[in-house]
């Protein structure tokens, strides 16, 4: 492994003297394409989710519904900003010797390990983006979504910088589910605009159930990745516990998750909120998935599944509940 890093230290990457914007716009995307089911996809989902539930979990200083233009702008807001947010922490993570060393096994079509881009590139790349997600969200969201963009670049640091995700095991769980929680609170707040704020206390209880229920499943997206952390020494639940105990560890935290959520929105006597528990058993379709795979020391190809699963269980418990609020609402105000 040293070797290794050592060879991609001394190694000349040969980067493509002639490139356009095209090429430049591509390798964004292959840089943040692994990400894009696990961040960009269930956080737009959650912040949606909660801003159209009718100001159930946030408040805003609008009297009135948005049009479709102002709706269609705040969207792109919204995914402006997790994009944005979502090149600085890839950018800090891949950069590093030990991420090449590693995606050159697991990711070898990623910018870095490709010869699309030099570390040096993405480390001049990240000190302009840093400076641009800050200034867009205090300019372009109304400084609503600064305090998680602070928040989530100090977090990609302590993960990245000073290695906190190899400090062990409850340490990497805690920075992913505290960065994937800024990734919402970020979205929602772009989402909700100017002036916009959380509905306390429920939406902090409900920003620490998601938070929760990443710390308990996160380990998921390790298992597609065992051959790379192996070589990489990196101590994760994939590794350091039998197939079985760690598979059959998100199993028992999808079940429970499954009830704790509905029972979340229940508790806080959301009209409909029956409908919540309805949306649990869903959460566990995949479980027979999860169970199938074989748990042999190889890789099975289809535990891609399990991440899917993983991220099934984050949006689905909220998504409904908060689906039916809008719904009633919007029936009610158009009558």
């Amino acid at each position: 492994m040293v070797q290794l890093i050592a060879d991609l230290k001394n190694e000349i990457i040969q980067i493509p003297t002639r490139r356009g914007l095209l090429y430049h716009v591509y390798s964004l995307f292959l840089l943040t394409y692994s990400d894009i089911n696990a961040v960009i996809i269930p956080q737009s989902i959650f912040a949606l989710s909660t801003f159209y539930s009718h100001h159930d979990l946030v408040i805003t200083e609008r009297t009135v519904p948005l049009g479709t233009v102002s709706t269609a702008w705040r969207l792109v807001q919204m995914l402006t900003w997790l994009w944005l947010h979502l090149i600085i922490l890839d950018l800090s993570n891949q950069r590093l010797p030990d991420s090449v060393a590693e995606d050159s096994i697991n990711k070898p079509w990623r910018p870095i390990p490709a010869k699309r881009l030099s570390p040096t590139e993405a480390r001049t790349m990240l000190l302009c983006a840093i400076p641009t997600a800050m200034v867009f969200s205090l300019v372009g969201t109304g400084q609503t979504a600064f305090v998680p963009s602070a928040t989530l670049i100090c977090l990609s640091w302590l993960y990245n910088d000073l290695e906190g995700s190899s400090v062990s095991l409850v340490a990497r769980n805690v920075l992913n589910a505290l960065g994937l929680t800024c990734f919402g609170w970020g979205a929602l707040a772009s989402l909700a605009g100017p002036g916009a704020q959380l509905a306390m206390p429920w939406a902090a209880v409900w920003m620490a159930i998601t938070a929760s229920i990443i710390f308990t499943t996160i380990h998921v997206q390790d298992f597609r990745d065992e051959e790379g952390d192996r070589q990489r020494g990196r101590r994760t639940i994939a590794l350091l516990f039998e197939p079985a105990v760690a598979r059959g560890s998100c199993v028992v935290f999808v079940l429970l998750w499954s009830v704790a959520v509905p029972a979340f929105w229940v508790f806080k006597k959301t009209p409909h909120a029956t409908l919540a528990a309805e949306s649990g058993p869903t959460c566990v379709v995949k479980i027979e998935t999860i169970v199938q795979i074989q748990t042999r020391h190889r890789i099975h190809p289809r535990t891609k599944e399990m991440a899917k699963c993983q991220n099934t269980c984050l949006i689905l418990p909220g998504t409904i509940p908060c689906l039916v609020l809008y719904f009633q609402n919007y029936h009610v105000n158009s009558l």
